[in-house]
């Protein structure tokens, strides 16, 4: 079974989270969904990703 979509209020969330200086995997972990997931949704939202560690 595939994984619902994020829904508007939890895309709102997850741009907030990362905002606030919260990495993707605890955000996706937190609404249940996959990092790629929540990367899109970042990326889609125009939010400016910051660089992994150790890359």
């Amino acid at each position: 079974m595939r994984r619902q979509p994020l829904t508007k209020p939890q895309r709102t969330r997850a741009v907030q989270l990362y905002e606030e200086g919260l990495a993707i995997k605890p955000i996706a972990a937190e609404r249940g969904s996959s990092y790629g997931a929540v990367h899109r949704v970042l990326q889609a939202s125009g939010v400016r990703l910051r660089p992994r560690p150790g890359r």
